[in-house]
């Protein structure tokens, strides 16, 4: 067949019986894992590896401003660091439980309609949270059997 001809003679290489060529050494999976990673990391496969120092973060930065620098330096103190650790049990929980009730998109535009949304999530969490937590705070107790301090009926 001329094509299969020219082919051969344009490559050199002889060409498979279903009109595609065989596979270069290009095409098989490295034997090298560092081999093919384009700008990923270093030949042995680590990624983001530095030969520069590492600066220490709570060090104040020529760009940053008086605000962020004091900021940096006050997270650097242990006391702060101890403090920190205990934000995730504080208050990003919230943030689990708003996307956890499907607050993630808003289908309102404009900063009026979306700051009234947000006030009124933040209403109906409080108000969910004050229902588990007034039982106990009361001294109610949350089971019906008990008789009510303040009503003397169950």
């Amino acid at each position: 067949m001329p094509s299969r001809r020219k082919a051969r003679d344009r490559t050199g290489a002889q060409t498979e019986e279903h009109g595609q060529g065989k596979k270069d050494k290009q095409d098989d999976p490295p034997s090298d894992p560092g081999r093919h990673r384009r700008g990923r990391g270093t030949r042995d496969g680590r990624i983001g590896v530095s030969s520069a120092p590492a600066a220490d973060p709570h060090q104040r930065k020529p760009s940053d401003s008086p605000a962020v620098g004091d900021w940096r330096e006050r997270m650097g103190a242990d006391d702060i660091k101890e403090l920190y650790k205990q934000r995730a049990a504080v208050a990003e929980w919230v943030n689990a439980q708003a996307r956890n009730r499907n607050l993630v998109l808003l289908l309102v535009r404009g900063l009026k309609k979306v700051k009234a949304v947000a006030y009124l999530y933040a209403l109906a969490h409080n108000l969910m949270r004050m229902i588990s937590l007034a039982p106990e705070m009361l001294g109610i107790g949350t089971d019906t059997s008990e008789i009510c301090p303040m009503t003397g009926k169950a």
